[in-house]
């Protein structure tokens, strides 16, 4: 599907959605590896390993790599792309931070519209459709979650927040005496 399909598909509602306890984790570092910058010194990963969300796992991905896509074209190469994974409250708390860049305050009360540019020189061929950010909003909405913008001094950080999944068991095993 493409970006404007998805995006028409999110909201007219009628996107469908299979929710499951989903890794985050898992997820991230997926996310990671097919936005292609797994391994790179610009990357760095802070997942607590036990946080869960309520979330469609597929497009959760969806969500991640088009904020990691969009953390990457704007970080400069001696820039740095943290990714961290928290659980607050009934919350799983997912921030992709991108140093070397900001938003202005215009900026960030437009960067979740569709077609919109932080930098209105940057061609399609380039710089995307500027539609990443608004599908985005719209998949993570959709699953009763909540996604903003912040920028200051250290970079920009986008911040999704989903509803907290179960507890994903483990089994422990222990050598029999």
């Amino acid at each position: 599907m493409s970006d404007i399909e998805d995006l028409a598909h999110a909201e007219a509602r009628d996107l469908a959605f299979s929710l499951t306890n989903v890794d985050v984790a898992g997820a991230c570092t997926s996310a990671v590896r097919a936005a292609g910058i797994e391994g790179t010194r610009r990357i760095e990963l802070q997942l607590d390993e036990s946080v869960t969300a309520r979330t469609d796992e597929t497009r959760l991905r969806q969500i991640l790599v088009n904020l990691l896509t969009n953390a990457d074209r704007h970080t400069p190469s001696e820039g740095t792309i943290t990714v961290r994974a928290t659980k607050a409250n009934q919350s799983a708390v997912i921030a992709v931070h991108n140093s070397g860049s900001s938003l202005e305050p215009g900026e960030l009360d437009r960067v979740f519209d569709r077609f919109y540019r932080v930098d209105p020189s940057r061609q399609r061929a380039s710089g995307g459709r500027g539609l990443g950010l608004a599908i985005v909003k719209h998949l993570v909405e959709a699953q009763s979650g909540t996604v903003t913008a912040k920028s200051d001094d250290n970079g920009v950080t986008f911040e999704v927040t989903l509803p907290a999944g179960a507890t994903i068991a483990t089994t422990h095993h222990r050598p029999a005496p």
